[in-house]
């Protein structure tokens, strides 16, 4: 309840009489081009009414080619003009800068020869989809400062990326120029294996803060995963890529495509569809086979790929890539590696004060032979085994050392 001025006045009063005839004047102003704005609107409505309307005495049926024309095309308007104060109004909320359209939505599915149902079910389904998800998308990892210090701690935390981390910085401060965020990243970091190439992406993609999705090239026994199955079977399924933008909230996503080099191409070649989805000209307008009439604009996801070995890639394939090799580490960037590994275990099972804090020179010195996959398991087996004497020593195992209690280094 609104509560009286001291001084007399009532709630929305002013005391100066300028200030009040200035209010007095903006408000009747609102309200003459509010009443200007609907006569408007109104006089426009009849006027497409008139000229679209069929007489009640005239049979329903008969609609002459022009008069339909002329009533699709009303209709298409409307929808582009609804279509668009839908994306004005979010841009407003959340700032043009951060939004992109991913479709189009006034594309409809052309008409089919097939009478089943279960195709047209399908397509109202998906029609039902995009109109309640709208065609816009949030642009995340914002570029700045902020952003680029996150990023940095990769150099400690796998120091034997750094060409890795150097692009991908290089790209963020091209990206803040723009006023953009950080998008279209397409990188294979190539290498040994137990280099850590996986665990560097997913802790890239953690830093960006973006959505992520993991795909096994391993086991990918066709295109179908990331680019849809065709229309003519049954099952038919968007791709992941269609799916994660269609019904995610950002329009760059992060996929991590792991050893990319041992995909099975005997049933369908897995790689298919990244020639067009890597090549930002085409990437605009992805055609997921599932789906052929709906293209989805995909130039901003984000594409971190690792391999043991390009040489049986494609050429037409490594050149849509940054190629980076990841070396091995130096002695103390493993002596680091080691440390922020230990870190890491003590952080993920909440053993802060409980263990110490740092690795000795002996434990170290033991798992500097290992790769970061050994590193990995060793300190975790080191942790348990603390936990479970109540010591509270971390002891690493000799690699040679084959007794029933220790986990050591395959040769």
């Amino acid at each position: 309840m609104p509560v009286p001025d001291p001084g007399g006045r009532g709630p929305g009063e002013v005391s100066d009489p300028a200030l009040a005839e200035r209010a007095g004047r903006f408000r009747c102003l609102s309200r003459t081009r509010a009443r200007a704005d609907v006569m408007e609107g109104t006089r426009v409505h009849r006027s497409i009414t008139r000229r679209t309307a069929v007489p009640a005495s005239a049979p329903s049926e008969v609609v002459s080619p022009a008069l339909a024309a002329l009533r699709e095309g009303v209709r298409a308007f409307r929808l582009r003009m609804r279509v668009a104060r839908e994306a004005e109004a979010e841009a407003c909320t959340y700032g043009r800068e951060r939004m992109v359209r991913v479709f189009d939505p006034t594309r409809q599915p052309g008409k089919t020869l097939s009478g089943e149902r279960d195709i047209r079910r399908r397509q109202e389904e998906i029609l039902a989809l995009l109109k309640q998800r709208g065609p816009l998308r949030l642009i995340g990892a914002e570029s700045g400062l902020a952003l680029a210090e996150r990023l940095s701690v990769l150099y400690d935390s796998h120091p034997n990326f750094s060409a890795a981390t150097d692009y991908v910085l290089q790209e963020e401060i091209l990206a803040r120029h723009r006023g953009e965020g950080l998008c279209g990243l397409r990188l294979l970091i190539h290498g040994g294996a137990g280099l850590g190439k996986t665990d560097y992406c997913l802790r890239l993609a953690e830093l960006l803060g973006l959505p992520v999705r993991v795909m096994g090239m391993s086991s990918a026994q066709a295109s179908a995963g990331l680019g849809g199955s065709e229309t003519y079977w049954g099952n038919t399924q968007p791709g992941h890529v269609w799916s994660d933008l269609i019904q995610g909230d950002y329009a760059n996503p992060v996929f991590v495509l792991d050893e990319i080099e041992k995909s099975d191409k005997r049933a369908g070649d897995p790689l298919g569809a990244l020639y067009q989805l890597l090549e930002e000209r085409t990437a605009r307008a992805f055609e997921d086979k599932s789906v052929p009439w709906l293209p989805v604009d995909t130039r901003y996801v984000i594409w971190l790929a690792t391999a043991n070995d390009v040489s049986g890639l494609h050429p037409a394939m490594l050149s849509r890539f940054t190629l980076i090799e990841a070396r091995e580490a130096t002695r103390g960037q493993r002596e680091q590696l080691a440390q922020t590994l230990y870190q890491a275990v003590l952080d993920e099972h909440g053993l802060r004060g409980k263990l110490p804090e740092a690795l000795d020179r002996r434990a170290l010195e033991r798992l500097l032979n290992g790769s970061v996959r050994d590193m990995k398991r060793v300190l975790r087996s080191a942790v348990a085994c603390a936990l479970r004497s109540g010591d509270g020593r971390i002891q690493v195992p000799l690699a040679q050392d084959t007794g029933p209690r220790c986990i050591g280094f395959i040769q």
